[in-house]
């Protein structure tokens, strides 16, 4: 299965801070942090694209609650199975390890598609705009580049995915790619993703660049894309990357993604890996914090991730729900899902979020450096043989 139920390792240092008090007030937490999503997804600067003539519509956050699996034997016996038979298979001669792969992740490289995504050209890419399109199309000009192909499996025959945006007349487009398994039909399939859409312009032409919410997630998955494709090697399970749309403005890329997984069949062979803001501020102390959304299907990927941190000597922070990101909505469909960002604590070493200063030279690289070096690790663990 693609994430071990048991494991021998030692305790995680951070794991004993989840779930102690949670479950008692995890009603309580959960209403509490709808209604802070609620406020801050109220309209915002990112309403500052010409709208001359046309309506307008912010739409709110809302959970689909009532889809939120409470436990899914099945996906968690598919995730189980799937990493014991990779464990259990001998690592060819020859094949690069962890340590490897990670040694391969390229800083100047992730800060300069950082730079150009966050750029004042991009123009705060706000979804369903222009300028929106024209990251769209980077993106998969940047996928196509390294190989990668259309996810066929979902139904998708295209790099791009439309959907509505909450412009009205106006799409957004999701886009993916996947690193196909070399066997058919494959092992499961590890969907590892970040959204590039942010808020845009503020009425006073401030733009809003949006390097760590979510350009930082981004690049990760772009680098991450790049070092597996160049290995050569075929994973047992597809490797999905999808870069959402739309986050800022309800999760309506992710729900887009997900209800295909969903009519597609492969809600029960999929996991996901959310990247979200993972570049804290300058001169923070990094350590990675995974929110597994406190639901038990995740809990087997979680696992598999905090060993990663560990292989990797990359402390990681253990938490619960974090409602507002992309995780959530696939999550809502039965998908196993975590999310991954930097430090986040009470958002103190995130003081630029949804601000025009959340640009590119106030963001600690370690974070992204941290962040590549464990989706490598848990990639490998997961779609790969266990080195």
């Amino acid at each position: 299965m693609l994430f071990p139920v048991e494991s021998n390792r030692p305790p995680h240092p951070y794991q004993s801070k989840k779930k102690l008090f949670f479950v008692p007030i995890a009603l309580v937490l959960l209403l509490i942090g709808l209604a802070v999503i609620s406020c801050s997804r109220q309209p915002q600067p990112q309403n500052a694209y010409p709208t001359a003539g046309r309506l307008v519509i912010t739409q709110q956050f809302r959970p689909t609650a009532t889809r939120i699996p409470i436990d899914h034997k099945a996906e968690k016996e598919h995730i189980a199975t799937l990493h014991a038979a990779h464990a259990a298979t001998p690592q060819p001669p020859g094949l690069p390890g962890v340590e490897q792969l990670s040694a391969q992740v390229n800083l100047e490289r992730m800060l300069a598609d950082l730079t150009w995504l966050a750029a004042d050209a991009r123009q705060g890419r706000l979804a369903g705009t222009p300028s929106e399109d024209e990251v769209g199309q980077w993106l998969v000009e940047r996928m196509v580049a390294l190989g990668l192909q259309p996810f066929t499996d979902a139904g998708f025959d295209q790099y791009l995915q439309p959907f509505d945006s909450a412009i009205p007349g106006q799409q957004a487009e999701n886009v993916i790619a996947v690193l196909p398994a070399g066997q058919q039909p494959p092992a499961g399939y590890l969907i590892i993703g970040a959204h590039y859409d942010h808020i845009g312009v503020s009425p006073q032409g401030q733009v809003f660049n949006g390097a760590d919410d979510d350009a930082s997630g981004v690049i990760v998955v772009l680098e991450t894309a790049r070092i597996l494709s160049e290995s050569g090697i075929s994973p047992r399970a597809s490797i999905v990357f999808v870069l959402f749309s739309s986050e800022e403005s309800g999760l309506l890329g992710s729900e887009a993604f997900a209800r295909q997984l969903s009519e597609a069949g492969l809600v029960e062979k999929s996991a996901f890996i959310n990247l979200e803001m993972l570049g804290a501020v300058k001169g923070t102390d990094t350590f990675i914090d995974l929110w597994d959304q406190d639901n038990t299907i995740s809990d087997p990927l979680a696992e598999v991730v905090l060993a990663a941190g560990q292989q990797m000597s990359i402390p990681i922070q253990h938490l619960g729900v974090d409602p507002g990101s992309d995780a959530w909505q696939m999550l809502a469909y039965g998908i196993p899902s975590i999310t991954l960002s930097t430090a986040w604590e009470d958002g103190a070493n995130h003081p630029y979020y949804h601000s025009p200063a959340d640009d590119v030279e106030n963001i600690e690289p370690q974070g992204l450096l941290d962040a590549a070096k464990i989706i490598l690790a848990s990639a490998w663990r997961i779609a790969y043989d266990t080195p």
